[in-house]
């Protein structure tokens, strides 16, 4: 049986893969709402850092998606520290 941080790791990686093939230019409204729910349930465990990096893309890609001037680099940079901690993570539960 999964535990919870697997469970959310399960919905966060395949989200952040559809993210990339479809390109992270094309982010829209519905990513951003996959983000809030990733947010709610790593505040459910306790996850503070990881709430901060997701926090962070729902930020940024909102203003991305609501302004033509904002810049689609400071969603790509948070979307890949975001990416590098889901690594961590994910070598952390399968020791």
């Amino acid at each position: 049986m999964m535990n919870a941080l697997e469970q959310l790791v399960d919905r966060i990686n395949p989200w952040s893969e559809r993210l990339l093939l479809k390109g992270l230019a094309k982010i829209n409204e519905q990513d951003i709402q996959e983000v809030n729910q990733f947010i709610m349930a790593a505040r459910q465990l306790d996850m503070n850092f990881l709430i901060q990096l997701l926090e962070r893309i729902a930020a940024q890609g909102r203003a991305y998606v609501r302004s033509s001037r904002a810049d689609i680099a400071d969603v790509t940079e948070s979307y890949f520290y975001l990416c590098q901690y889901m690594e961590f993570i994910n070598k952390d539960t399968s020791l």
